[in-house]
């Protein structure tokens, strides 16, 4: 019988290293006879770091024990992926392509100057094209913005579910590059 490839996205566990803790994860499947298909797994890590793979079972000892793991993804940020039609994960929506969308999360996120900006996380509910964001400064402290018009939000931190994945300044950079390039074509 072929065997199945997984390529492991994200983990999340808990417990002590050098015991038996379950995994929750975000994998790529690849089955020798077709396409990839994407989803989520419980796994057991053995003590010594292997993962025991279960032909597709793993035994979970509490309903409490599965939605600590699954919590403990979302909020990672990687936890609410959705799969696609085709059986692969949807991609996150960059929420703009208006480069002065990106030039006023630049502006939030550089006013403790620029080395403090960790990262931005955009909203996934709402206005789509504005999206609500929160910024994480070096120092650890959170602040969430308005998309329309960049003003301080009222909520002290969005709910983990409601957001992406973190992007780096770098990465929202890139992002307004983007943006500038599309609107010059």
């Amino acid at each position: 019988m072929p065997q199945t490839r997984v390529h492991i996205f994200n983990s999340v566990t808990d417990g002590e290293p050098g015991q038996n803790r379950l995994c929750f994860q975000r994998c790529r499947y690849f089955f020798a006879d077709g396409d990839p298909e994407d989803g989520f797994r419980f796994i057991w890590q053995r003590d010594d770091g292997t993962l025991q793979a279960a032909r597709g079972q793993a035994r979970i000892p509490s309903i409490q024990h599965a939605q600590k793991l699954i919590q403990m993804a979302q909020d990672a940020g990687w936890g609410n992926h959705e799969i696609g039609s085709n059986g692969l994960f949807v991609p996150e929506r960059i929420p703009n392509d208006n480069p002065s969308y990106y030039e006023g999360i630049l502006a939030n996120g550089d006013k403790l100057g620029p080395e403090n900006f960790v990262s931005v996380q955009f909203g996934v509910t709402g206005h789509k094209g504005w999206a609500n964001y929160q910024i994480t400064y070096g120092d650890g402290s959170v602040e969430t913005f308005h998309g329309m018009g960049h003003e301080p939000h009222e909520a002290e931190r969005f709910k983990q579910a409601n957001l992406t994945r973190p992007y780096s300044r770098d990465e929202v950079i890139a992002l307004l590059n983007d943006a500038k390039s599309k609107q010059a074509a």
